[in-house]
C-alpha cells in the first residue's frame, strides 16, 4: 500500500492544460527498476485501486495503463494483478482472465494468507 505521505509528495506536479491524457497519467506513476511494481501516486478508490479521470469519468488506473501499453482488454475478460498490488499499474503485472479465474486466484491468496503463522 502506498502511504498518504508518498502520494502527497507528488501533488505539486501540475501539467499544463494542453497535456494529453497519457502525459497526465504517466506523470502520476512511480516506475520501479527491474521487475518491480509501477506505483500509482494519485487518487485511490476505497479498495486501494488507482483511479484516473479520463473522458469525463473515473477509470481504473491499472486498466488505463494496460490499454495504453497492450491495447484493449479482450471481451469477456478482466485484469488480474499478478503482483497482488492493487496500486500497481505496470502492464506486465496485469493479465486478462475470466472473472471466475480472477476470483479463484484472489481466494487462493486470501487462503494462503490465512494459514500463515
Amino acid at each position: 500500500m502506498i502511504s498518504a505521505a508518498l502520494r502527497a509528495d507528488h501533488r505539486w506536479l501540475r501539467l499544463p492544460r494542453s497535456a494529453t491524457p497519457s502525459e497526465r497519467f504517466w506523470a502520476k506513476v512511480e516506475k520501479a527498476d527491474g521487475d518491480g511494481c509501477w506505483l500509482w501516486l494519485a487518487s485511490l478508490d476505497f479498495d486501494g485501486y488507482g483511479q484516473f479521470r479520463f473522458g469525463g469519468r473515473m477509470v481504473k488506473a491499472y486498466a488505463f495503463a494496460y490499454v495504453e501499453a497492450k491495447g484493449p482488454i479482450p471481451a469477456g475478460l478482466e485484469l488480474d494483478h499478478l503482483c497482488r498490488n492493487r496500486a500497481c499499474v505496470r502492464p506486465h503485472h496485469l493479465e486478462p482472465v475470466t472473472h471466475a479465474e480472477n476470483v479463484r486466484r484472489g481466494a487462493m491468496v486470501a487462503a494462503n494468507q490465512a494459514v500463515r503463522p
